[in-house]
């Protein structure tokens, strides 16, 4: 007797909910209503030889594709994330009136970056601190978009859990980075450097929060793949944009400080570089 297969290959389907379909995949058939399948429903499937399979929405495809793909998470993302992000943007507006455009000011200005640190003014501290926290719903949003079309890399379901295991991992990663970079200065006596790096790292991120933020409710609120393109890329390149300028500041830093620019790759390396290509050989690994 041949080996049974008990892998779920793809399979082809509809979406119309009037009607009820014979799912066929690879030795396996099912009757059922494929738009529960969309919907999040399982669906018991039967084999040539009498093995039992569960279908679910990650193994759906489009007519005649040959690879399982997640339903897009982007095209419909759940509405209450989004309703939230309005209101918190709604919230950013009305809490930081009259200190955006001194935020683009430090964004471009080193002296005034500098000598803004320097003056420890406490309201924009509190400010800052405020964008930096807000720049977290936008990323994990985002982050949670390109996560959702890697199907066969989702560490859970996609959804609510998705979300909180991205956001998650963007506060332990954060939280991580200002252990290392506190711990640093203080071995290497460098303390008024970390500080004054961190502070302006926070801008950065800041004003990432605020600039993205439209294109991050385009991009989950589109319909529209070619739109949708379009919204991704624009996010990227913004964001590699004022990656590019982060990194400029941090060497003018250490320079500035006299401190050996070996440190400066060591940090550049470490903790702004690895962690990229962590995400990268995650999403595409080397086989």
């Amino acid at each position: 007797m041949p080996a049974v297969n008990d892998s779920i290959p793809s399979y082809n389907t509809t979406t119309d909910n009037a009607r009820q379909d014979t799912l066929f995949t690879d030795n396996q058939t099912s009757t059922g209503n494929s738009a529960d399948i969309i919907s999040g429903k399982a669906v018991t499937a039967t084999g040539m030889y009498g093995q039992k399979s569960t279908l679910t929405a990650k193994h759906v495809v489009t007519l005649g594709e040959g690879i399982p793909r997640e339903y897009p998470l982007g095209n419909s993302l759940a509405p209450l994330p989004i309703i939230g992000v309005i209101l918190l943007a709604l919230l950013l507006l009305r809490y930081t009136r009259g200190y955006l455009s001194r935020l683009f000011l430090l964004l471009v200005g080193n002296k005034a970056a500098h000598k803004q640190y320097k003056g420890n003014i406490q309201n924009f501290n509190r400010i800052l601190t405020f964008l930096v926290l807000f720049a977290f719903v936008p990323a994990t949003i985002f982050g949670t978009y390109i996560l959702s079309n890697f199907p066969n890399r989702l560490p859970v379901d996609a959804g609510y859990q998705l979300y909180l295991v991205v956001g998650g991992f963007l506060l332990a990663f954060s939280a991580f980075k200002s252990f290392i970079l506190i711990t640093a200065g203080v071995l290497t006596y460098e303390e008024s450097l970390i500080h004054e790096l961190r502070y302006n790292s926070r801008i950065f991120i800041g004003a990432w929060g605020i600039v993205v933020l439209p294109s991050i409710l385009l991009l989950a609120l589109s319909d529209n793949e070619a739109n949708k393109i379009i919204f991704f890329y624009s996010i990227a390149g913004l964001s590699i944009f004022l990656f590019i300028l982060y990194l400029i500041r941090s060497a003018r830093l250490f320079f500035v400080e006299k401190v050996s620019v070996f440190f400066w790759i060591l940090y550049l390396c470490a903790l702004e570089l690895l962690p990229l290509l962590l995400v990268f050989h995650y999403l595409f690994p080397i086989r």
